[in-house]
C-alpha cells in the first residue's frame, strides 16, 4: 500500500486510499503539475515470474489504458495518464467525488426508491449503449455496486449484487429486496 504524501511518477501525490481489490488499489491523489487537481490513481502490481508473461501483461495494460483514454462519455471517468515503474503500473483517471452505490445502499438499509432505481438503470444502459456502439464494440463485464458512484460511472474502482446485475450486457435486472420494482418493468436491451 502506498503511504499518504508519497510522490508517484514525479507528479502525483497520494492523499489516501479509495479502495481496490485483487491486483489493483486505487488512491485519491493530486496532480502536482496541474494546480493540485484531484485524480484517481490506480496502481496495478504484477507478480509474474516469467519475463514473457510480464511483457504480455504490460502490453495488455498499455492497450487497455490507451483504449480507455479514447472513451468520451459523461458516465466514464476520463483517463489522463498511464505509466509503469518496474512491476508497478499506474492509470491516472478523473476523480469523481461522492459515494458508491454500494455505500448508498448500506446507508439506506439496502433499498432505493423506484425513481432512483430507474434513474440508475437508465444511466447504466446509456453507458452500455455507448460502449457497444463503438468500433470495435467494448463489452464491460465487471459491473457492480462498488464501481458505480452517485453519478453512475464505470471506474476501475470500486448495487449490492442483488440490487443490479448486468448479465452479459444484455439484461439489466433490478432486484431490490422488498421494493415495488419489478425487473420486467425496467428495461431489457
Amino acid at each position: 500500500m502506498i503511504q499518504p504524501n508519497t510522490i508517484i511518477g514525479g507528479r502525483y501525490r497520494v492523499m489516501k486510499p479509495l479502495g481496490g481489490g485483487g491486483m489493483k488499489l486505487v488512491y485519491l491523489a493530486e496532480d502536482l503539475r496541474l494546480a493540485a487537481r484531484p485524480c484517481a490513481l490506480a496502481e496495478m502490481v504484477d507478480s509474474f515470474t516469467s519475463p514473457d508473461t510480464q511483457k504480455q501483461a504490460v502490453a495488455a495494460f498499455q492497450r487497455e489504458a490507451d483504449m480507455l483514454a479514447q472513451l468520451s462519455n459523461e458516465h466514464i471517468p476520463r483517463v489522463f495518464d498511464r505509466f509503469s515503474a518496474e512491476n508497478h503500473h499506474y492509470l491516472v483517471m478523473e476523480y469523481i467525488d461522492g459515494i458508491t452505490l454500494e455505500q448508498k445502499l448500506k446507508d439506506n438499509g439496502g433499498k432505493l426508491s423506484e425513481a432512483e432505481v430507474i434513474d440508475i438503470a437508465l444511466q447504466v444502459l446509456d453507458t452500455l449503449e455507448y460502449l457497444h456502439n463503438l468500433e470495435p464494440p467494448v463489452i464491460y463485464r465487471d459491473l457492480d455496486d462498488a464501481r458505480l458512484g452517485q453519478r453512475v460511472t464505470y471506474a476501475k474502482r470500486g448495487f449490492e449484487r442483488d440490487a443490479i446485475d448486468v448479465l452479459h450486457h444484455e439484461v439489466v435486472a433490478v432486484l431490490l429486496a422488498e421494493t415495488i420494482v419489478d425487473a420486467r418493468d425496467v428495461l431489457v436491451v
